[in-house]
């Protein structure tokens, strides 16, 4: 990622230290970082090796693991190289906790509603066919919420409902925190 910043022009002209703590802890309208994550899964997930690697696996949350892992690579620019040869129809979901926007205010004013499991970054495959919103919340009986309460990993066939259609979707869970301003952040994959 970081050897990605230097070949945009604006480094260039303004060299300087970039250096994130997390793959993908940035806005998601930060253009340049999303630039830097694109060109470090070229560089490090060349179509040439992944895609035999993943079609010699089956589409699951342990084979995506498995290829970051041999490609030393994050499990996010993993799935998001992985997605791009659309080798397997899947999605990788993360799950944090948080609010509605319409919500927020009272979070934000020491008022808060119980906050839910919500989409925060959702990376598919073309042939997974559904486009998962952000902020969007799963059910408490999930098995997603369960990893979440658990701390353990889950499996099951869940049902995710957006506008008026209603999808089961068989979901594998792990759950897995990161830290975030020193403090650490739940989140379920």
């Amino acid at each position: 990622h970081e050897i990605a910043h230097t070949l945009l022009p604006a480094y260039a002209t303004h060299p300087h230290d970039v250096e994130d703590a997390h793959t993908g802890d940035y806005p998601q309208t930060a253009e340049e970082e999303h630039l830097c994550d694109v060109g470090a899964s070229a560089l490090l997930l060349p179509e040439r090796w992944l895609r035999p690697a993943a079609q010699q696996r089956t589409p699951s949350l342990a084979s995506l693991q498995d290829l970051a892992r041999q490609f030393k690579a994050s499990l996010e620019a993993t799935a998001r190289a992985v997605a791009r040869l659309d080798v397997w129809p899947f999605a990788l979901v993360a799950w944090e906790p948080g609010w509605r926007k319409a919500d927020r205010h009272l979070a934000e004013a020491g008022q808060p509603s119980p906050a839910a499991l919500r989409v925060s970054r959702a990376i598919a495959s073309p042939s997974f066919g559904l486009y998962i919103p952000r902020n969007k919340s799963i059910a408490e009986d999930s098995s997603v919420y369960q990893a979440y309460q658990t701390h353990a990993p889950t499996a099951g066939l869940d049902r995710l409902t957006i506008g008026e259609r209603t999808w089961e979707l068989q979901a594998e869970s792990a759950y897995s925190a990161y830290n975030r301003n020193g403090g650490i952040q739940p989140r379920v994959i």
